[in-house]
This record gives structure tokens, sequence and C-alpha cells, in this order.
């Protein structure tokens, strides 16, 4: 009941928000689900291994900085290169709008630097992985990942950077009442599906299509 309601809230126009874990979960695949803790990247179980998939076809890590996770994400999407990792670093978020999201963290110059611990020298960042050439190449040196900062704007769909803040939202959809097979489902997060911007019910929901298309 809670999953369905989340995915309400969502299908409504609202928000859902997630720290550290709560971030993780929100994603397709989802690492250092094992209830033993975080230290393992991948749980044994199956059912351990996968979150809500709100956003479908995205693995995230968090802590990145703090704890030194910058290249974990590799030997995740590897496994399924159709899969783009997101390593957000602590004092850093990223608010998704259709299939595009910002990155929002601390930007200005800190006042009092004596007031600052060693976690106050953590930068605000997200690293985006991509290694859809292939496994052989799905590591830093060949696949080097994408480091963002806050302001940034970043396309899910085309895979890259796009204009600043004032990035306005892609056209309005065509929307049509169609039946669809459910190995489609959005909630599924098939590749077809990956940029419908909206989740899809079985043989019922909307289904937005470009004109194009």
């Amino acid at each position: 009941r809670t999953n369905e309601a989340l995915w309400g809230v969502l299908e409504r126009g609202g928000v859902i928000a997630g720290t550290s874990a709560g971030a993780t979960s929100q994603g397709f695949v989802m690492p250092r689900g094992d209830p033993s803790g975080s230290s393992q990247l991948m749980a044994d179980r199956e059912w351990h291994q996968y979150g809500f998939g709100y956003l479908p076809n995205v693995a995230f890590d968090v802590h990145v900085d703090a704890r030194d996770r910058w290249e974990d994400l590799y030997d995740v999407i590897r496994e399924d290169t159709s899969q783009l990792g997101i390593g957000i670093a602590e004092k850093t978020a990223i608010v998704v709008q259709g299939h595009y999201f910002q990155v929002v963290g601390y930007e200005g110059e800190r006042e009092d630097e004596d007031a600052l611990d060693e976690s106050d020298d953590l930068v605000s960042a997200v690293a985006v992985y991509d290694c859809a050439d292939g496994r052989e190449s799905c590591n830093e040196d060949d696949s080097p990942y994408l480091e963002l900062v806050p302001g940034q704007w970043y396309d899910l769909c085309a895979k890259r950077v796009v204009s600043g803040p004032d990035t306005p939202p892609p056209s309005a959809p065509r929307i049509y009442q169609l039946p669809y097979d459910f190995t489609t489902d959005y909630r599924l997060a098939a590749p077809s599906f990956r940029c419908s911007g909206r989740h899809c019910r079985w043989l019922s929901s909307a289904i937005d299509l470009f004109e194009n298309l």
C-alpha cells in the first residue's frame, strides 16, 4: 500500500524525497541493500537488489565523497549496461523534473572557517556513470564518470549536460489511451519506457507519445 500511495503522489505531480538509503531506494537497481549493512555493494538475495524504480534504469549510490565510493558504481552497471549510475556526494541533492535533473548543493563561500570540522570540507557534486558502450569498457579509464556541480542540468534520455537552471521543460507530448504489453511497464524500467515520463498501469494508463514517433 505504501508503494502504491507513493506512485499516486508522483502521478498527481507531487514530490518524493529521500536521503542516504532513502535516495538509493528510488532507483531500479539498488546498491547496498543488504540488511547486514552498506559495506556490501550488492546484496546476495535478489529481493534486496532492487529499489522502487521511481527513476527507471538508474542505480544510485550515496556518500560517494565522504566514503570514497567514486568508482563503486562501475561494478553495478557493468552487470547491466542499460543502467545509468548516479553517485551523489554529501551535502548534495538532485531534483528530477521529467527526464531532466538539476544538481542542488552548497555554492557560496563559507563565512566561519574556524567553526568547520573535517566533514565541512566536502564539496557538493554528482557523478554520472554511463557504460552503454559495453562491459569491457566499463571502468574509470575507458568510461570516465561525468562530474556535475550545483546548478547544472542533465538530460537522462540524451545522456548529456544541458543548459543551466533556465533549461525549459520538454515540449508537451500528445496523450493516447492504448493497451500495451506488461513487459514494458514503466515500473519494470524497460528501456523502451525510459523517457515516458510517467508511471503506467496495466492496459489502462495514458501513454505519452511525441508527434514524431
